[in-house]
């Protein structure tokens, strides 16, 4: 369903705009790809992506995507939120009955507070903080000399999808080593938390309002078509794609499409505070073959660089193909069961 939801939210901008804005009022043709990187990639996405859209002459790019994506997230929180109210009331919510186990406060007490991250290295030879910011810098590096490389072949390719291989690679090198038992997950997490805070505090401080205001009808038009569009999504695909848990399988869709996966997690939680659906096993086994490629991947990078090359029509229709040529594959692999799906809708 990610797949299908981001090449439709690609290929429908793509139509829009050159059926209607960019013949019309000369609306810059790699407006279209701002959709996907904000309301699947996030800030994060919206404000990486600045690199790729100035390499290919668009200047303006990065504070659309922003626009975009503060749109994504707003509608996200609050339509996730009717969802599950609509949800609650038709009985489609069968865990959120259940009682949590404990109500979780923001501060915890002293008695409850646990130490998070671990160093296994003696403070005399090397800082942890050092050492974990070393190997996010290798990858970093990785990252750049793959640019470096690509860069002759494939203008305005931007550094952070490279980044996530280079950080593969890390990965796959360090866990055959015995320097793996030093590396501590939460240190990692917490440098990115911070970083990506960093990065989006920055880029949504230098967003300019007046080519938000320059663009504002084709980006309330764009942005009302895909507000529709993930609704459609949510209605019609999760219960015939998701034979068990489907709301709240959808909810965590709905999420990843209006935002980032936080704002996913924040839905099922909601919806499911005890985590006893398949929600977040799907969510989890999902990942790996989703976050690489869509929603601020390599794919994301690629569309810019498709759209200067084939120009919107070409592409939205490619997308479009591809969305048309997923329901006989689902059908194919037994993915998707519509008869099964319409009693679940109505029980």
């Amino acid at each position: 369903m990610s797949w299908f939801s981001t090449a439709a939210q690609v290929g429908i901008p793509c139509l829009l705009l050159y059926l209607v804005f960019e013949q019309g009022t000369g609306t810059d043709p790699l407006f279209s790809t701002i959709f996907e990187a904000s309301w699947s990639g996030g800030h994060g996405t919206a404000a990486g992506m600045e690199q790729a859209w100035s390499a290919l002459g668009w200047e303006d790019g990065s504070s659309l995507a922003l626009g975009a994506a503060t749109i994504s997230l707003i509608f996200g929180i609050s339509m996730g939120t009717i969802l599950i109210n609509i949800g609650a009331r038709r009985g489609h919510l069968r865990h959120l009955d259940d009682k949590a186990d404990e109500v979780e406060s923001d501060v915890i007490g002293e008695e409850g507070s646990e130490p998070r991250m671990e160093t296994r290295l003696s403070p005399q030879s090397l800082s942890t903080l050092g050492f974990h910011f070393s190997l996010i810098l290798v990858a970093i590096l990785i990252g750049f000399g793959f640019k470096v490389l690509l860069d002759p072949i494939i203008t305005g390719m931007p550094l952070f999808p490279l980044a996530m291989i280079g950080g593969l690679i890390v990965h796959l090198a360090i866990s055959r080593t015995r320097l793996y038992r030093l590396v501590d997950k939460p240190t990692l997490d917490a440098i990115a938390a911070v970083f990506l805070d960093f990065l989006v505090v920055s880029a949504v401080a230098s967003l300019s309002i007046p080519v938000i205001l320059e663009n504002w009808i084709a980006l309330t038009v764009i942005s009302l078509t895909m507000a529709v569009l993930t609704l459609c999504m949510f209605f019609y695909l999760a219960p015939r794609i998701f034979k068990r848990d489907w709301f709240e399988n959808g909810l965590v869709q709905f999420g990843t499409q209006t935002g980032v996966v936080a704002t996913a997690l924040l839905l099922l939680r909601m919806a499911d505070p005890n985590m006893r659906s398949n929600g977040y096993r799907g969510l989890a086994l999902s990942r790996p073959f989703v976050s690489p490629f869509i929603g601020g991947g390599l794919v994301t990078a690629l569309f810019p660089i498709l759209v200067m090359e084939y120009g919107n029509l070409w592409v939205g229709l490619g997308c479009l193909v591809f969305c048309v040529a997923l329901i006989p594959l689902g059908r194919m692999f037994r993915l998707w069961v519509p008869s099964s799906s319409r009693k679940r809708l109505k029980g």
